[in-house]
């Protein structure tokens, strides 16, 4: 059987969640497919860090609207036996069986943290794909819940695959960090936040936590140090980081290539992640396999991904946050616990893991087909 991929998002010079999600399903993919052919989908030539692989790409001419005009011809004029898109996202005309990959529905729980135009286009393409799509790979068992939740016509056509760590933050764990891997200007000990600057992340709740942390107890050195690139509404939280009594402890990085990740998580020694929704939590995972402790909110998916290995608090609450920093800050026996659990904890997520869920559920829509 063929199995097509939109693969556009792993060919992204500075991939976010969903562009490194389809980048390792497609390296594990690589490795684990067995009986299929993989037709990778591309608007452009695969860049440098495009994943290797035994399989087509069929480059087709990139202009607007490419997903429902470019990819719907193609997929008319040469259908594969299932089609599987990463995102919530299916071409108008998709003449072959469609997985598709739901990998949060933040935009419905929590609407008002996205902008009115991004809101509707994410709601309006959701929805077709939802009513469109086959079968879906979610990944997490809160996703799933949402999933039935908004849209109870998908309820009994759901995967649950957990997203997987890639080997290189679980090698670092073991060797520890070359400082030359850091990004310039990395302190000596700070609390780490990885993904985009937007307000689902709170931020300006973690920000403040931080700021009250260092203002209440001056013998912590730690600082903040915040990884990612801009998202939509991201000018507050940057208001936020100006105008705290600590700014000169607070970095932002921007975009971290892949490369230097690793060694900017396993040199932390706390990594936070309170938002107020996850359809994962990815960093968390990271972290956990790289040794170090994990703060995470006690909501969405993030007491399911993180359990008993990292430290949950209310991401609503304030004092919570600084109060869970504080306590891994100058708790080093807590914090040891939390690295060694973490680490354990981490090697049940595995990209093979999600792959073989995939090629599970295509084969059985290429059946359902045939």
């Amino acid at each position: 059987m063929i199995l097509g991929i939109d693969a556009r998002l792993a060919n992204a010079t500075q991939p976010a969640g969903a562009g490194h999600y389809c980048r390792e399903v497609l390296r594990a993919l690589a490795t684990l497919v067995h009986g299929m052919e993989l037709r990778l989908y591309l608007d452009q030539e695969p860049g440098d860090t495009f994943p290797d692989g035994d399989w087509e790409c069929r480059i087709l001419p990139r202009r607007p609207f490419w997903t429902h005009r470019t990819l719907s011809q193609e997929l008319r004029r040469d259908p594969p036996d299932v089609f599987l898109s990463p995102v919530t996202q299916v071409p108008w005309c998709c003449p072959c069986p469609a997985l598709v990959s739901v990998l949060d529905l933040a935009v419905r729980s929590h609407p008002a943290y996205f902008p009115w135009r991004k809101r509707l286009a994410m709601r309006l393409q959701s929805e077709h794909a939802i009513r469109r799509g086959d079968h879906f790979i979610v990944i997490s068992e809160s996703t799933a819940r949402d999933l039935g939740r908004y849209y109870p016509m998908a309820s009994d056509r759901i995967t649950v695959a957990h997203l997987g760590v890639n080997e290189a933050f679980f090698d670092i764990g073991k060797t520890g960090v070359n400082r030359d891997a850091l990004p310039p200007g990395v302190p000596d000990h700070y609390v780490l936040y990885v993904g985009q600057v937007q307000p689902r992340k709170n931020l300006l709740r973690l920000v403040d936590a931080f700021s009250q942390v260092c203002e209440g107890h001056p013998e912590i050195s730690h600082h903040l140090v915040l990884a990612g690139a801009d998202g939509w509404q991201h000018e507050a939280i940057h208001q936020a980081i100006i105008a705290s009594p600590v700014a000169n402890r607070i970095h932002r990085l921007g975009y971290v290539p892949d490369a230097n990740m690793p060694a900017l998580i396993a040199n932390a020694d706390v990594l936070a992640l309170v938002s107020l929704s996850e359809g994962f939590g990815l960093p968390a995972v990271e972290a956990m396999a790289a040794s170090t402790a994990v703060l995470a909110s006690n909501c969405s998916s993030l007491p399911e991904i993180v359990g008993n290995a990292g430290l949950l608090v209310d991401p609503c609450d304030t004092n919570a946050i600084a109060d869970g920093l504080l306590r891994l800050f100058t708790d080093e026996k807590l914090r040891q616990n939390y690295e060694c659990d973490g680490r354990t904890w981490a090697q049940q997520f595995r990209w093979k893991k999600t792959a073989a869920a995939i090629v599970a559920a295509a084969k059985k829509l290429a059946h359902v087909k045939s």
